[in-house]
């Protein structure tokens, strides 16, 4: 939550740096690849609050997100490489 709070006026652009838009050849639909894709990610599970984790998926559908994970994640490499 720390590094939500400290990035939220930033998100809009670390997740169009950190996300990959899908292309098509045509046929097929394709990601490309970003250099954060070549991390080791682990799983995290945790318990929040209900208003938290609306604020969250508020956040996820105002800075148009693909999912809670990817906005999470976003934040927290921005928060930690402030660090």
């Amino acid at each position: 939550m720390d590094a939500l709070s400290a990035t939220h006026t930033q998100l809009t652009d670390l997740l169009t740096a950190a996300t990959s838009r899908p292309t098509s050849d045509g046929l097929f639909v394709r990601r490309g690849a970003k250099p954060q894709d070549a991390e080791q990610f682990g799983t995290l599970s945790l318990r929040l609050l209900s208003p938290n984790l609306e604020a969250i998926d508020a956040l996820k559908v105002k800075h148009e997100a693909p999912s809670r994970s990817a906005l999470c994640a976003t934040a927290l490499r921005a928060y930690l490489a402030e660090r």
